[in-house]
């Protein structure tokens, strides 16, 4: 199993040197610290887990936990045991994306909203992507602008923002 963490980490309190530094930068957050150590103390539960990439997780709103290519099956569990043991500590809905390119990760992390367009804004501060969504889809969207704006930037170092339209 492999996590933004050394296997030492994952199993002791305290983190290395270059784990801290990770910490410290904000390349990892506290959270992905937790939720790292939680999914390495389960691994032994989900077999699945043994051999799945855990290549970042955001808390917000909901958690994100974002796999390698073919491994969020392995995550999630079978008959998803080890998201409902997420759910249950960090009491968050649980949402396991694999890694793509930015079009395909944002349709699969707003699914089931379908995404009518996305568009380039040029703006002072600089680009800005509209992701459009028709408004009758609006009720779907259980987060919150703002933590969409931030999961997406987090991931992709790229400002953006939804917008519901009739």
């Amino acid at each position: 199993m492999q996590f933004p963490l050394c296997d030492d980490c994952l199993s002791s309190a305290d983190l290395c040197g270059g784990c801290s530094e990770k910490l410290q930068s904000g390349s990892i957050t506290k959270e992905a610290v937790d939720v790292s150590r939680f999914l390495f103390s389960i691994k032994d539960k989900s077999s699945g887990l043994q051999d799945a990439k855990v290549k970042n997780i955001i808390d917000s709103d909901v958690l994100i936990i974002v796999t390698g290519k073919g491994d969020a099956a392995k995550v999630v569990g079978k008959g998803g045991a080890v998201v409902k043991e997420l759910a249950k500590k960090y009491n968050k809905s649980i949402k396991v994306l694999e890694e793509k390119d930015f079009k395909p990760f944002v349709s699969d992390f707003l699914n089931p909203i379908t995404i009518t367009g996305t568009n380039i804004l040029y703006t002072p501060e600089g680009e800005v992507l509209r992701i459009r969504a028709p408004l009758s889809q609006k009720s779907k969207f259980h987060i919150s602008d703002e933590s969409f704006s931030k999961i997406v930037e987090q991931l992709y170092g790229k400002k953006a923002e939804i917008v519901f339209e009739e």
